[in-house]
């Protein structure tokens, strides 16, 4: 349990002027800001309003001087990094509200030296920890160093050796008998830390997270342990920071309890903003500040501009957005949950509906969705059901609260070595007849439509006599234009299925490209895709699109894609 520790605490972070206004002009669109960092702040803000922690203002104090050692001015990113992460505190205790960071900017802002005053203040008396050994992890020797150089010039300059030694590729501090040390990202030779924090840096190229784990596992023996994560994004992709990134989607979204990780994202929302210069401070704080930077990341978008291929890490280094980026979200997530609408389902009953079935793997997931059409609130309403296989091997990576949702009856875990077609069906059709639904169509992707499409004969449902299709991908790209504008217009009700909200959000929007029949040419239309194949499930909204393109059978007024244009968000 933590202990009680004696603090100068505030309430409100209007007692800090610098972080209040920062705050404010996140909130405020002041300083355009990702849509992470957007959440990570209102979050901030709410707990504070909240009195659930409190700022050390003693302590926060103290480490602003530190960093006004290194640099010649703390900038406000800079003090809201360095307050949020080492000196917010759960209220009255000495346990950190967040004792794990991660910091995503571009690069040129100052990561490394953001790392070298980080540290310097954990080792310092004002941290007040004896024996509070840190270590910096990195992929090579250079990057690992360039903190330790870092704090030994400020030292040096600063006159400050006393606090800060030199001792080959550590730094001492002898008031608090604790080393900063470097050192190389080899597993094998950091088994047994005694670290009292441990810093990692650019984890974009860590393909799995056995070298991190061996690296933190000595944590927990010193007070107040923490794990600071700084990195720019990397060209690996589905590996360690694309499932951080997944996972400070789900927190932020409220999916997932954030485990005391703090997340400090910069980065582009979307390829659009690249062309846009006011939106480059998304992904780099640093630029109000330093002309240099500025004027650095202009010639480089120039020349990214005229040929990406001469400069394809541009995106990814300097905007934080990898080039799959490029593709686009099926909407914003506020917009996703303009579906959460009250509604009587027992309206329902007796009414036309499509069923969509989306099914994968029979050792995975399987969805179905009913749509109905209500005239008199000119809405879709869906029911959406999900089928998990509990052998399933990527349930542990699933950080989203399945469990619970399967509790709220919008899943069923099934314990079995698959999902069969029979189960869902027996479901839905149940349902079916439960509530009287009329189903008059049934909608199948392609995936397992042999085993799907001889469970359905049995209920009289097969292509012969027109009431079963499976769809092709004009389909999708056809349906997609009139989804974009049933979110825009608010014409779908959901209800309160986080589940299937989740599922949309796991979706991108990506071109249409047929290789086998045109090469890499782009077809001019879209198509959906998976953000993450393993973790990130698709399968309930992929059953919604699939009912959504036999809207007709249930509707009056046949919404025709060629009247929508171009996407609204």
């Amino acid at each position: 349990m933590a202990k009680k520790k004696t603090i100068v605490q505030t309430r409100s972070l209007t007692e800090v002027e610098v972080l209040d206004l920062y705050i404010r002009d996140i909130l405020n669109g002041n300083i355009p800001a990702c849509k992470e960092l957007i959440k990570q702040t209102q979050i901030i803000q709410r707990e504070f309003a909240d009195h659930k922690i409190e700022l050390d203002l003693n302590l926060y104090d103290k480490y602003i001087k530190i960093g006004g050692l290194f640099f010649n001015n703390v900038f406000p990113f800079q003090s809201f990094a360095l307050a949020m992460s080492l000196c917010c505190f759960y209220r009255g205790t000495s346990r950190a509200r967040w004792n794990k960071v991660l910091d995503v900017m571009g690069r040129g802002n100052g990561k490394d030296t953001l790392i070298a005053v980080s540290s310097a203040s954990l080792v310092s008396p004002y941290h007040g920890v004896k024996h509070y050994d840190i270590d910096i992890i990195a992929n090579n020797y250079d990057q690992s160093t360039r903190p330790i150089n870092d704090i030994n010039f400020m030292a040096t300059e600063r006159k400050k050796e006393k606090f800060y030694q030199k001792i080959g590729d550590s730094i001492y501090c002898p008031q608090t008998d604790s080393h900063i040390t470097a050192r190389s990202s080899d597993a094998k030779m950091q088994d047994g830390l005694r670290s009292g924090a441990v810093v990692f840096n650019e984890i974009h190229a860590y393909q799995n997270y056995a070298k991190l784990n061996v690296m933190i596992t000595g944590l927990g023996k010193i007070d107040d342990p923490r794990t600071l994560y700084f990195t720019t994004n990397g060209e690996e992709r589905g590996a360690v920071l694309d499932d951080m990134l997944d996972t400070a989607v789900d927190v932020l979204d409220g999916l997932a309890d954030d485990r005391r990780f703090l997340y400090l994202i910069y980065k582009l929302d979307n390829l659009e903003e690249i062309h846009n210069k006011e939106m480059w401070v998304k992904a780099n704080p640093m630029l109000p500040y330093r002309q240099t930077l500025l004027d650095e990341i202009e010639d480089e978008y120039e020349t990214w501009k005229r040929n990406p291929t001469n400069m394809p890490a541009f995106p990814q280094k300097r905007m934080n957005l990898p080039i799959s980026s490029a593709e686009q979200e099926v909407a914003p997530w506020e917009v996703i949950m303009k579906t959460e609408q009250e509604y009587d389902y027992d309206n329902l009953d007796g009414m036309d509906c499509v069923l969509g079935i989306d099914a994968s793997k029979t050792t995975d997931w399987t969805a179905v969705n009913f749509l109905f059409y209500d005239s008199n609130v000119e809405k879709y309403i869906c029911i959406n059901h999900a089928f998990i296989c509990g052998k399933n091997r990527d349930l542990p990576g699933i950080k989203a609260p399945y469990m619970d949702w399967c509790s709220q009856g919008l899943g069923t875990i099934v314990n079995e070595k698959e999902v069969a077609p029979d189960l869902v069906i027996s479901w839905a059709m149940n349902l079916a007849e439960e509530h009287n639904y009329n189903i008059v169509s049934v909608v199948l992707d392609n995936f397992k439509k042999g085993l799907f499409a001889e469970e359905f004969d049995k209920y009289g449902y097969n292509k012969d006599i027109g009431n079963l299709y499976v769809i092709r991908p004009s389909d999708i790209a056809e349906v997609i234009p009139v989804i974009e504008r049933a979110f825009i217009n608010e014409k779908l009700i959901w209800k309160e299925n986080p589940m299937l909200r989740w599922a949309t959000n796991n979706t991108k929007v990506i071109p249409w490209k047929r290789t086998k029949t045109t090469g890499d040419n782009d077809m001019g239309n879209q198509l959906y895709a998976k953000i993450n194949p393993r973790f990130r499930k698709t399968d309930p909204f992929m059953a919604f699109v699939h009912s959504m393109i036999r809207r007709a059978d249930v509707e009056e007024d046949y919404i025709d894609p060629n009247d929508i244009g171009n996407r609204g968000f």
